[in-house]
């Protein structure tokens, strides 16, 4: 019965230095989300809002990002285990790369075409000014 608790031990404390850094990563997401609705708070419940629904539509994001990095491991485990050649599983591997490279450049656009939107919005427009001196 030790034999399969030393096992057990073993098998935990490896998964768990794989876990740290994802552990790390998820409290950071809470810990900026909990400091952002700290702050907006401050402010007034309309600016809360405001962070609430864009952390909300960010998260989306992450979490389809999130999906596709996760479903490449899966897949090349099923290869390897197809004993399909290194070859073709790097050429899946180089395609994966360059999809998630071309997803994070589409975001990277949207963001910024997203941003310099808001901007021009808060901007007072002129047109609404009084005329004259």
């Amino acid at each position: 019965m030790s034999l399969v608790l030393a096992d057990v031990r073993i098998e935990a404390r490896a998964n768990l230095r794989l876990a740290l850094p994802l552990i790390a990563a998820q409290l950071s997401f809470v810990s900026a989300g909990t400091v952002d609705a700290i702050f907006a708070g401050r402010l007034g419940a309309n600016e809360l809002a405001a962070v609430a629904v864009g952390a909300n539509a960010w998260f989306m994001v992450l979490v389809m990002f999130m999906g596709v990095a996760m479903a490449i491991s899966p897949i090349v485990a099923h290869r390897v285990g197809a004993k399909h050649s290194p070859e073709t599983i790097g050429h899946f591997l180089r395609g994966a790369l360059l999809m998630a490279v071309a997803l994070g450049l589409i975001w990277t656009l949207a963001h910024a075409l997203g941003n310099r939107a808001l901007a021009e919005s808060a901007e007072p427009r002129r047109s609404h000014l009084p005329h004259g001196p």
